[in-house]
């Protein structure tokens, strides 16, 4: 076939039907077809350095649409930029905006360089070692990395990461990271707590903290009134108004039961026969016996009701004392009565007998008739055949025997060995034990001897302050003692007189602490000194390790009247520390621990001085001290050379200056007024003065300054953070430099812990660590959170 005729005869047909030609009806011309619009295209290219690809390297696209583009990095890169066509990237594609023009994508990639830097994690709060009664504490510190921190972790707990740091801010530079980290971590119960802390970087460098980290968790309490069960070997006591505990003796095991309605115990017994724990009290002249069973728990009222007495002669009365007798079918009480004269010497002591089949009450000794004896005895115990008392009112008495009812007198000594508080008789009745601050005596109630068993020693690991509560546990030979001063029992071995401890929160060895007042603080030793008031022994200086809680005994001052803690001032240029009491000043050598009197009455002497000292402040550029005088608000200035004072400044308008701190930045002195409840500074030159700070609010909206509880107390300045700290009726944080203050916030610690208005004292590392002195321990604060632990007790 011709197919080039084929093709010219059909082109021909076509173009014929498209004129009209051929037949059909004639209807009217079509209009002629516009041609399509014509798209515009443009070209995309795209290219990639070493390190990469991007895919795909061209492309034509109609105007207004997006291209997606895919990037591929190659083993050991990642990208460095992506640029060109209006585009944005998400993870490794590239999105063109809408093309309107030719356009060029360009990729850059980096070589990564492994992160070999570990990272870093210290731990701020808290120390190395702690107690806690808390059932949370909030663990924090600082976590660094030359490139990023990604996570810090407490025992696998993940922490919360604060940045920028405040703690570090100064560490900060454009290449590296420094957070702050904190987590509240549920404490064991009754368990030592090691913490594992961790940080991770973001290139997955793990690294734990440089120092260790533990926390003795301890919720137990323990009572200062208890006795003993033998059959069970268990110490039961009175921790509070609705509480008791028992304590295991032999295997430490502890139990707390909620018991008595909320009543006061002032005494406690044991009626042995029925296990039934006995609490003793009394609200003005009634008298209330109250009993739990060990066994099940069930509670009665044994007796409740007034004592009969002239209550317009003995208006005051207070239980002393309870005990059981043998057969466990009498309670005897022991009433401490107060004249209405007020007089000490005319205090007389009632011996009640409570029946305990009948419920009646009688009186067997009635001290306030002087017949057949006068009896003014604090204490007593039974015998089989009567009781054993103190001969007089003061402690300080030989011993007496009542019969049973009361009527016959014998003596068994004159007078004591020791200034007794206790009477602890064994159950063959053959010898007593008197127990006081000063030691212990052994009295054979036969002959009358009398033997020292135990004598208080100034440097004793376990001192004494005030006894509470004594029991013989004759299947071990040693009595247990419940100091209610330092807050522990413990025992002597009624043969050797030795000492140790059976139920106490402590932590580090050394002398237990009283009350530390001051604190003074040698960084670079990480050395604590504590200047503890020591309750009814010598005041002591101590030095505490920080990374122990270990105390030692730097020095006593032997001061024979009370002498209240002011300060405590460290001078490591003249290797000394300034300790500061209400009526002297001393120097301690922390070379050889050699005390020397700088000013006051320094002599062992009671007679008072002109001079009340309120604080103290080392001026070391003229090698003098400056002190407050609260007796005459004066500003005293004492020459450490010559040891002369001279009054810089005496005024009603620093109304009983109680502390004082040189701003060496201004050479000010910032003087706290407890009577006027601000905080004033004095130029010493002009002798102008001016209020720094008159208030500061608490939580509850209260003025933390007011006295109507406490009031401003005690001050310290730190220099490294140019924070003033005011211990007042709580923890008060005052910046110079921005002229704000801040009140720690109110947390529970549990047990043992000190209160915030307790703190007399804090003192600061320059990375932020801030240590207190309160009753009993010397703690550790976080002052964002309120939380505290102890660190030496």
């Amino acid at each position: 076939m011709d197919w080039n005729y084929a093709v010219k005869t059909l082109t021909l047909s076509l173009f014929l039907t498209a004129c009209g030609g051929g037949g059909g009806g004639g209807g009217s011309e079509k209009p002629p077809e516009q041609p399509a619009p014509s798209i515009t295209q443009y070209s995309i290219s795209a290219s990639a350095d070493t390190g990469g690809s991007i895919s795909p390297t061209s492309a034509s696209i109609n105007s207004g649409d997006a291209l997606e583009l895919t990037i591929t990095l190659d083993e050991g890169y990642e990208i460095d930029q992506v640029s060109g066509c209006n585009g944005s990237l998400s993870d490794l594609v590239y999105t063109t905006g809408p093309i309107t023009q030719n356009c060029e994508i360009t990729v850059s990639f980096l070589e990564i360089i492994p992160d070999t830097v570990m990272p870093s994690v210290s731990v701020l709060f808290p120390g190395p070692v702690s107690l806690s009664g808390a059932t949370n504490l909030t663990i924090s510190g600082i976590a660094s990395d030359d490139r990023s921190v990604a996570s810090v972790r407490v025992n696998g707990l993940e922490a919360l990461l604060t940045r920028p740091s405040k703690s570090s801010s100064s560490l900060s530079t454009e290449d590296s990271d420094h957070t702050d980290w904190s987590l509240s971590l549920p404490m064991e119960t009754n368990a030592l707590m090691s913490l594992n802390i961790e940080v991770e970087d973001e290139y997955g460098n793990i690294a734990s903290a440089i120092r260790s980290t533990s926390i003795q968790s301890d919720q137990r309490r323990i009572p200062d009134n208890f006795e003993i069960d033998q059959a069970t070997r268990k110490l039961i006591g009175k921790v509070d108004s609705r509480t008791f505990v028992t304590w295991g003796l032999d295997d430490g095991s502890y139990m707390e039961s909620v018991s008595f309605n909320n009543n006061n115990c002032y005494a406690t017994a044991l009626k042995f026969d029925t296990s039934e724990f006995l609490c003793v009290s009394n609200n003005g002249h009634k008298i209330s016996v109250y009993g739990k069973s060990l066994a099940t728990g069930t509670e009665r009222i044994i007796f409740d009701a007034e004592y009969p007495i002239n209550q317009q002669e003995w208006p005051y009365l207070t239980v002393k004392d309870a005990q059981v007798s043998p057969d466990s079918s009498i309670v005897y009480i022991l009433l401490r009565l107060n004249s209405a004269d007020g007089d000490y010497y005319s205090m007389r002591s009632s011996l009640l007998a409570l029946d305990l089949s009948s419920g009646s009450l009688t009186t067997t000794i009635d001290g306030t008739t002087g017949s057949p004896d006068v009896f003014a005895s604090p204490e007593f115990s039974i015998v089989e055949d009567g009781f054993i008392a103190f001969s007089g009112i003061f402690d300080s008495s030989g011993l007496k025997k009542y019969s049973l009812d009361g009527k016959n007198v014998t003596t068994i000594t004159e007078s004591p060995i020791i200034y007794g508080q206790e009477i602890t008789v064994d159950s063959a009745n053959q010898y007593a034990y008197i127990t006081g601050i000063n030691g212990i005596e052994k009295v054979d109630l036969t002959t009358g001897e009398q033997v020292l068993l135990s004598s208080e020693t100034k440097d004793q690991e376990i001192p004494v302050t005030q006894v509470y509560s004594v029991a013989l546990d004759e299947s071990t030979q040693r009595l247990i003692i419940g100091d209610g001063g330092y807050g522990y029992i413990y025992t002597v071995d009624i043969n050797s007189g030795e000492k140790s401890g059976l139920i106490a929160r402590s932590i580090g060895t050394g002398k237990h602490t009283y009350w530390p007042s001051a604190l003074a603080l040698d960084e670079p030793s990480n050395i604590l000194y504590a200047l503890d008031e020591g309750g009814n022994s010598s005041e002591t200086l101590l030095a505490i390790d920080l990374q122990t809680g270990n105390r030692a005994t730097m020095g006593h001052f032997d001061l024979d009247c009370f002498r209240s803690v002011r300060d405590l001032i460290h001078d490591p240029e003249g290797q000394r520390l300034i300790a500061v009491f209400s009526h002297a000043v001393f120097s301690v050598s922390t070379v050889d621990n050699q005390l020397t009197p700088l000013a006051g009455s320094t002599e062992n002497a009671c007679s008072q001085t002109s001079i009340h000292f309120g604080g103290a402040s080392l001026d070391k550029a003229n090698n003098r001290l400056f002190l407050t005088d609260l007796y005459s608000s004066s500003i005293l200035a004492l020459d450490l050379a010559t040891r002369s004072i001279t009054t810089l400044y005496s005024s009603p308008d620093l109304g009983g200056a109680i502390d004082i701190e040189l701003n060496e930045s201004t050479e000010n002195l910032l003087i706290a007024s407890k009577s006027l409840a601000k905080i004033i500074q004095f130029n010493p030159e002009t002798k102008e003065h001016s209020v720094l700070v008159d208030s500061c609010q608490m939580s509850d909206g209260s003025d933390a300054f007011e006295e109507d509880y406490r009031g401003i107390e005690y001050m310290h300045l730190d220099a490294h953070s140019r924070r003033l700290w005011i211990m007042a009726n709580v923890l008060v944080r005052y910046d110079l430099d921005s002229g704000t203050c801040t009140t720690m916030p109110f947390k529970g610690n549990g047990y043992g812990i000190t209160t915030q208005d307790q703190i007399r004292d804090v003192a600061l590392k320059a990375t932020g660590e801030l240590y207190g002195a309160g009753y009993n321990n010397v703690v550790q604060i976080n002052f964002e959170t309120g939380d505290m632990v102890t660190v030496s007790q």
